[in-house]
C-alpha cells in the first residue's frame, strides 16, 4: 500500500512487481510485445512500481537489453548455419557436373520453410512485414517463461496447501492468501472463519496501533518483577511432582506448552483463534497475541531447535534464580522482544509481515545465563583443552550479539531478527540485574548480614562511578 496506495491489491501487487523485475532482469522491459503481460495495470500504477525497484534492486536495465539482442542475434546465426551448409554443397555438385542442382534457389527458400510446421491461424499481423524470426523466437521464449511460471505457481500453492489459512512457515511472513483448491466444504468454511475480511489494515495512527501493547507489555514486566520479588517457592510435600526437580518440572511445562500449541495449528477448527491470539500481525496487532506468541510455532523444526536451547540453557538458569525469576523473565524477553518487532514494522510501514516463536524468549534466558557467569569458563566438547580456563561467558554474549546483528542485515525480511534483540536486550538487563542479587548474596552471607535491596547497590555503583 506504500507503494501503489489504497487502490491495489497485495497480491496483484505482487505480481506486477514480480513482472516488471522479471522483464528488467530479462532485457524486455521495452519489447512492446512483453507489455502485455502489464496491460492490465494503468501507467501510473507501472510507473509507481519501476521506481520502486529502480531504488531498492538496482538492475542494469540497458546492459541486460543488449545481452538479450545479442543472444537472439546468435540464435539466428544458428539456425543460419544448416542453410548456408547445405547451399555450398549444392553449388559444389552443380559445379562438378555442370548444370543445375535438383531446385532453384526459390525452392530451397521453399524447402526451409516447409522444415517448420505452419502456426495455427492467427489475426493478421500489424506489422506489413509479418512475423520475423526474431518474433518467432520472442515467442518461445514467452511461452518457455510462462511455462516456468506456471510450474512455481504450482509447486508454491501445493506447499501452501499443506499449511494453516493464513500463517507463517518461518518467523516472519507476508500476510496474504492463495487460493486452495480441492479443499472440502467443512475445511472452506474453517478457512474462511480463519481469514480476516479486511481489503486493507484499519487506518489508524503509529500510536493507536502500538499503545494497547506497550501498555500491556509495562503491566506485565512491571507486575512480574514484584510478583518474583515476593514469590515463595512451595514446600516439596506441596509440589505437584514433589519426586522431580523443580528445575526440570518448570521447564518441561513450558516446552508441554509449546508442543501444544503446535499440535493446535494442526486443527482447523482452531486457526481462528490462532491466528487471533498465538501470532503478531502488523496490521491488526492485539496486545494478548505478544505473550501467546512466544508459545507458538508452525513448522516442527523451529520448534525443536528452539525447544533445545530452551532446555538446555532453562533448566540450569532455573537451578540458579528459581521458578519466579524464570518464568518472569521467559514472558518478559518473549513479550519485549514482540514488542520491538512490531514497532519496527509498524514505524516503517510493513503492515504485510506477522511473526510468532519462542526464540526471542530462548535468547534472553540464554544471555542471563552467561550475564551471571560473565567471567567464567565453558568448553565446548573440551575445547579450549586444558589447562586453559575456558571460553569466558562474555565472549558468548558477544558472539550471540555480533551473530543476531549480521543476519539482520542480509535475513531481516526472513527471519524475525529484531524479536531476537529484544530478547537479547532483556536478557542483558534482567541477567545484571540477577547477577548483581546473586553477587550481593554472597556478600551477605560471608558478612553476616542481610541482603540489601537492588535498588540499594545501583545507588551504591552509581555513585562510585560503576556500571
Amino acid at each position: 500500500m506504500a507503494i501503489f496506495g489504497p487502490g491495489l491489491a497485495t497480491a496483484s501487487a505482487n505480481h506486477l512487481l514480480r513482472v516488471l523485475h522479471g522483464q528488467r532482469v530479462g532485457g524486455t522491459l521495452q519489447d512492446p510485445r512483453a507489455q502485455q503481460h502489464t496491460s492490465e495495470f494503468s501507467p501510473a500504477q507501472i510507473d509507481a512500481a519501476l521506481e520502486f525497484l529502480r531504488r531498492t534492486v538496482p538492475v542494469d536495465e540497458i546492459a541486460n537489453a543488449g545481452l538479450r539482442a545479442e543472444d537472439e542475434l546468435r540464435e539466428l546465426e544458428e539456425e543460419a548455419e544448416p542453410d548456408a551448409e547445405a547451399e555450398s554443397a549444392e553449388g559444389d555438385q552443380k559445379a562438378a557436373s555442370g548444370k543445375d542442382s535438383p531446385g532453384t534457389l526459390s525452392d530451397r527458400f521453399a524447402r526451409r520453410l516447409v522444415k517448420t510446421p505452419a502456426p495455427a491461424p492467427a489475426p493478421a499481423p500489424t506489422d506489413v512485414y509479418g512475423d520475423s524470426v526474431i518474433d518467432r523466437i520472442r515467442a518461445q521464449n514467452i511461452a518457455r517463461r510462462k511455462e516456468e511460471e506456471r510450474r512455481k505457481a504450482e509447486e508454491e500453492e501445493k506447499r501452501r496447501a499443506e499449511e494453516p489459512a493464513g500463517t507463517v512457515s518461518g518467523t516472519l511472513q507476508e500476510v496474504h492468501e492463495t487460493p486452495r483448491r480441492d479443499l472440502s466444504p467443512q475445511m472452506k468454511k474453517w478457512r474462511e472463519l480463519a481469514t480476516s475480511n479486511l481489503t486493507e489494515p484499519p487506518r489508524m495512527s503509529a500510536r493507536e496501533r502500538l499503545w494497547p501493547s506497550y501498555a500491556l507489555v509495562s503491566a506485565l514486566v512491571i507486575g512480574g518483577a514484584v510478583a518474583a520479588h515476593y514469590y515463595q517457592p512451595p514446600e516439596q510435600y506441596q509440589r505437584l511432582f514433589p519426586d522431580i526437580p523443580p528445575a526440570t518440572a518448570t521447564v518441561v511445562a513450558v516446552i508441554a506448552a509449546n508442543v501444544a500449541a503446535w499440535a493446535l495449528w494442526k486443527v482447523p477448527p482452531m486457526w481462528r483463534h490462532l491466528n487471533r491470539y498465538m501470532l503478531v500481525v502488523a496490521a491488526t496487532p492485539k496486545p494478548l497475541s505478544l505473550i501467546g506468541a512466544g508459545f507458538s510455532h508452525q513448522a516442527l523444526w523451529h520448534l525443536s531447535v528452539n525447544m533445545m536451547f530452551l532446555w538446555f540453557f532453562g533448566t540450569r538458569l532455573h537451578e540458579e534464580v528459581g521458578r519466579a525469576h524464570f518464568l518472569q523473565l521467559y514472558l518478559a524477553a518473549g513479550s519485549v522482544g514482540f514488542l520491538t518487532s512490531l514497532t519496527e514494522m509498524v514505524l516503517w510501514k510493513q503492515l504485510h509481515l506477522s511473526t510468532l516463536g519462542a526464540s526471542g524468549a530462548v535468547y534472553g534466558i540464554a544471555v542471563a545465563y552467561f550475564m551471571l557467569h560473565q567471567v567464567d569458563g565453558f568448553r565446548i566438547f573440551n575445547l579450549p583443552a586444558p589447562p586453559s580456563e575456558g571460553i569466558p561467558g562474555v565472549v558468548f554474549i558477544a558472539t550471540i550479539l555480533g551473530l543476531q546483528l549480521a543476519q539482520y542485515r542480509v535475513q531481516k525480511k526472513m527471519v524475525d531478527v529484531v524479536s531476537h534483540l529484544g530478547g537479547i536486550l532483556v536478557g542483558l538487563v534482567y541477567g545484571q540485574y540477577l547477577a548483581m542479587r546473586k553477587a550481593e548474596k554472597a556478600a551477605a552471607a560471608s558478612e553476616g548480614r542481610g541482603e540489601r535491596h537492588v535498588l540499594e547497590l545501583i545507588r551504591e555503583r552509581w555513585g562510585r562511578g560503576e556500571t
